[in-house]
């Protein structure tokens, strides 16, 4: 039960990084609140970089010249 609470949490620490803009460290604070059960088995030093990784491929791309800007300018 405790291995289940514990990939719980680290689930939506990720999807939560993914689709909020707040601060990582408020997310997981967050997280922990919520799934009490499981606030002792993580620490935020071992989901940090998931994190950040989930948070970078969520976003879109930059643009590698101005005519590709512009394309997506418009498509959005």
């Amino acid at each position: 039960m405790p291995e289940i609470a514990r990939l719980l949490l680290i689930q939506t620490c990720r999807k939560r990084s993914a689709e909020k803009e707040v601060p990582l460290r408020q997310i997981f604070g967050d997280a922990c609140r919520d799934t009490r059960s499981a606030s002792g088995l993580v620490a935020f030093a071992e989901i940090e970089s998931s994190m950040y990784k989930r948070r970078r491929t969520a976003m879109p791309t930059l643009p590698a010249n101005p005519q590709a800007s512009d394309a997506a300018i418009s498509g959005s």
